[in-house]
């Protein structure tokens, strides 16, 4: 029995998840998610306040930090870092 070695250009070893050997994509449930889109939803109905938009930056570095240092498989980290640098640019 030979075991196929998982490389970067595997989808598998993209979505993997190491402990469980399960294909991961997103989890429920997620909180911190939650709170991001709400967030997102009032920076968009009040969208002069600079509060809003601050604790909406908070809770989406917040969400990019717990995915990438805690994230299940390389995409969820990957996903975690590309939004916390979009996050911290924009």
């Amino acid at each position: 029995m030979s075991a196929k070695l998982l490389t970067p250009l595997s989808l598998k070893w993209w979505f993997e998840d190491r402990s469980s050997g399960k294909i991961v994509v997103a989890q429920q449930p997620n909180i911190l998610l939650v709170l991001c889109l709400v967030a997102l939803g009032a920076a968009w109905i009040w969208s002069d306040s600079l509060a809003v938009v601050v604790i909406g930056k908070i809770c989406w570095l917040t969400w990019s930090a717990d995915e990438l240092f805690r994230g299940v498989n390389p995409w969820r980290r990957a996903l975690g870092l590309v939004v916390g640098v979009l996050t911290l640019v924009s």
